[in-house]
């Protein structure tokens, strides 16, 4: 994958923006296709509707769309958005938990989600830091 210049100056991020892509991707066909492989793993009953399906078919574009940011110059204010909201699927998967809409590996992949978009941001300080942008 061609990685456009501007996120090469600035690892962590890029590698942040790289890790999330292939989880995005990796997690979205698993759940699109073969979700009872996943969730299985999790503890989690294959739900008997198809939801979870369409949820996989949409973490795999979001995946993709990280390509594209990669690869272009794509402004930094959506990628802070971005951050923006994974941090509030953790605090809606942190809600749910407690309503009991969820169990708690919920929290737990939220968590992944937060630790991500803190990588993500803190890629972000640095890089204003180093290259004043």
């Amino acid at each position: 994958m061609k990685i456009h210049e501007e996120y090469k100056k600035a690892p962590v991020l890029k590698y942040s923006l790289i890790f999330w892509c292939i989880y995005m991707i990796a997690s979205g066909l698993l759940l699109a296709f073969t979700p009872d492989l996943l969730l299985n793993f999790f503890g989690v009953a294959e739900p008997t509707d198809s939801w979870i399906r369409s949820f996989g078919a949409l973490a795999f574009i979001i995946g993709v769309s990280y390509i594209v940011i990669l690869k272009e110059k794509v402004p930094i204010g959506f990628i802070k958005w971005t951050i923006f909201a994974r941090y509030f699927f953790f605090l809606f998967s942190v809600i749910s938990y407690l309503m009991e809409w969820t169990e708690f590996i919920s929290v737990l992949i939220g968590s992944f989600d937060f630790l991500n978009a803190t990588w993500t941001l803190v890629g972000i300080k640095i890089f204003f830091k180093r290259y004043k942008v």
